[in-house]
């Protein structure tokens, strides 16, 4: 039988081919796919259903998320971006500014190298992402970054994409 996986933020499952034919998910470096096929796979194999939110997002598609969650300020806020301050809108998830996303294409040998996964919320992911070589940064039951616990980068990278590019 082959597989589907949960796709996107909504209803749609869609096989592995199927997911290779999609810009978000071949931009994504092949090792970091090949870990998120394995989470997905286990998950299921448990009677849990771990997909895909989002891969790779490019600089255009960054900036149009960023500025959806983030209002101009003046001062304080919680980044900068070409010289202006922004605050996240409330109840909006943070998005890094363009050229900071481990998401962005191009980070790591042309590729992103986070993924954006959906299915996270009874907290298997959390539990068992390490065992496949992935960092979540959410800690609902192990060590958290931001609190994003649907986001996943391999183990081996800092979190930071100023840190990833040293």
């Amino acid at each position: 039988m082959t597989r589907t996986y949960r796709w996107a933020y909504g209803t749609q499952r869609l096989t592995l081919a199927e997911m290779e034919t999609r810009w978000t998910w071949q931009n994504v470096h092949p090792e970091v796919r090949r870990r998120a096929v394995a989470i997905m796979d286990a998950s299921q194999d448990a009677g849990h259903d771990v997909g895909i939110g989002e891969g790779a997002r490019d600089a255009t598609a960054q900036l149009a998320e960023f500025l959806r969650r983030h209002n101009p300020v003046s001062s304080g806020g919680c980044c900068v971006y070409k010289g202006q301050r922004y605050a996240l809108k409330p109840g909006m998830a943070p998005m890094a500014p363009p050229g900071n996303s481990n998401h962005e294409d191009g980070v790591y040998e042309g590729d992103a190298i986070a993924i954006d996964f959906v299915g996270w919320e009874d907290h298997w992911f959390d539990a068992n992402c390490e065992r496949f070589g992935i960092k979540n940064f959410g800690g609902a039951i192990g060590p958290g970054v931001n609190g994003e616990e649907w986001h996943g980068t391999p183990i081996e990278f800092p979190n930071s994409r100023s840190d990833v590019n040293k």
